[in-house]
């Protein structure tokens, strides 16, 4: 069987639920299969009969209706996560990650990519930071060592005219 797209532990999947429940009432009851669904989640949690539902693969009305409650489940979380979207151009090898991903998990592939993000985000920030600060030491470092240099060439230059001064007044006292 597949990964459910039902979380029990999600009390806002659980009011969404209730609500879609109740709202699709009518439709349950047209029939006797789903007038009995009807009255058997009544009372109950939602997502519990939502599980039971999915235990039912030979019942129609039950997989139609699970079929259209994740894709208004999966329409209502990506409403709820942002108000606009854009379009992102990735390799096909990543691409398939991506499906597998998803697929695995049982959500989208937007919703898979958000995740990545917000998941990694902080740690990838860090780094960024972390490495910019490093560069900015490095080049504070060149900067420095450089300025160094300049220092210990006047130094260099200075000693040689020194000591030349002083070895070509030697030599005019030799001869």
């Amino acid at each position: 069987m597949a990964k459910s797209w039902i979380n029990p532990n999600d009390r806002t999947q659980e009011e969404w639920a209730r609500k879609y429940l109740l709202k699709k009432q009518s439709y349950m009851t047209s029939s006797i299969e789903g007038s009995d669904a009807s009255k058997a989640w009544q009372g109950n949690s939602a997502l519990e009969f939502l599980r039971s539902l999915e235990a039912r693969s030979w019942d129609e009305a039950a997989i139609i209706l699970l079929k259209k409650m994740k894709a208004a489940w999966t329409q209502q979380i990506r409403k709820n996560h942002s108000s606009k979207t854009i379009q992102v151009h990735i390799s096909l090898s990543h691409s398939k990650q991506l499906n597998s991903l998803a697929k695995a998990a049982g959500i989208t592939r937007g919703i898979a990519m958000e995740m990545l993000i917000s998941n990694n985000y902080e740690g990838l920030m860090r780094s960024i930071t972390m490495e910019k600060d490093t560069n900015r030491r490095n080049r504070e470092m060149i900067t420095h060592l450089q300025l160094e240099n300049e220092k210990l060439r006047k130094q260099l230059s200075d000693a040689q005219k020194e000591l030349s001064q002083s070895t070509g007044g030697n030599r005019s006292v030799d001869r």
